[in-house]
């Protein structure tokens, strides 16, 4: 898997409008020019493997060009493009135009010159797939290029919502982690891709769960300090049951009690060894991961870590 990571915020003014060109016409096959005589702005993250590239940028108005040569030094790959905040227009090879509004999700072949223009500032999904993979799904290609748009669908929410609980984790990515992800996406894209026919020769039932997991971490995550925080409480935010919610968790050889005693110790070792939080009394750090009582926090930290939080504390910082 290859991993990319770009932003124009730690460019100084001469040297960031050059720098956003050279990432578009690199990693995009793209020449880009700003729309607005404004201070230019552009973040790239992207992760790629032979059955998916995937790239979310975000960055300020501008108008995206590919040539005939940059599209001859393209691979046959249909590429499948969400865009948030913004409308967009797009001009096709076969000089036919259209516009898509914020959430909308349009087509079009890699290997093919078009031209599309932002208006506003955008955050924007590309996820790049061979025609190759399409077809051993049975999905045909040529019909998704005819239309070149796709209609917000359950599916496509899926696609989205499970890219942005990726993407929020890129720094902590392993290889591993990375692959498998990539894998539960191409299946997510595959099946928004899909008619209602088509999806039949899919299996879904992973990729599904793996989303609906990613989603709950993460919901657990923003809420450990909540005084409401359990199985059911999360489930009914989720919209579905607290017995699918143990499942899912089960599946990963833990439960959901498990879980949150593990996130709230290790978010409390990490406050315990950062310099930010070294003054702070142990009880308040206790309570802000979501523990009501400091004893039973002491034991479980101690057991844990094999180590009281006084004396993690006190080894991190004896220098």
């Amino acid at each position: 898997m290859q991993k990319l990571e770009f932003s124009s915020a730690i460019l100084t003014e001469d040297l960031r409008s050059k720098a956003i060109k050279d990432v578009f016409s690199n990693q995009l096959l793209m020449d880009l020019d700003p729309l607005e005589d404004c201070r230019q702005a552009f973040d790239f993250k992207a992760l790629a493997t032979p059955t998916l590239n995937l790239a979310c940028l975000s960055g300020s108005p501008a108008q995206a060009t590919r040539t005939l040569d940059q599209a001859a030094s393209s691979t046959e790959d249909l590429v499948l493009c969400v865009t948030y905040n913004a409308d967009v227009r797009i001009q096709n090879h076969k000089g036919r135009e259209q516009v898509f509004g914020s959430g909308d999700a349009h087509i079009w072949k890699a290997d093919k010159k078009f031209l599309c223009e932002v208006n506003n500032t955008y955050a924007t999904m590309m996820f790049h797939l061979p025609t190759s993979t399409l077809e051993a799904t049975n999905i045909d290609p040529d019909r998704l290029f005819d239309d070149g748009k796709l209609e917000a669908t359950p599916g496509l929410h899926m696609l989205t919502g499970y890219t942005r609980l990726l993407m929020s984790e890129f720094s902590d990515l392993t290889p591993e982690m990375g692959e498998l992800a990539l894998q539960h996406i191409r299946d997510l894209a595959l099946f928004s891709l899909g008619t209602v026919q088509e999806r039949k020769s899919l299996d879904m039932q992973n990729s599904v769960q793996a989303f609906r997991l990613a989603s709950l971490k993460k919901d657990i995550e923003n809420n450990l300090s909540h005084p409401d925080l359990s199985a059911e409480w999360v489930a009914n935010r989720e919209g579905i049951s607290a017995r699918y919610l143990r499942s899912l968790f089960l599946q990963e050889r833990t439960n959901f009690t498990q879980y949150v005693l593990e996130r709230r110790l290790q978010k409390a070792y990490g406050k315990l060894t950062n310099p930010s939080f070294r003054f702070q009394n142990i009880s308040h750090i206790a309570f802000d991961v979501g523990f009501g009582d400091l004893s039973y926090f002491i034991r479980c930290f101690k057991k844990r870590f094999n180590a009281t939080p006084s004396d993690i504390r006190r080894s991190y910082f004896s220098n």
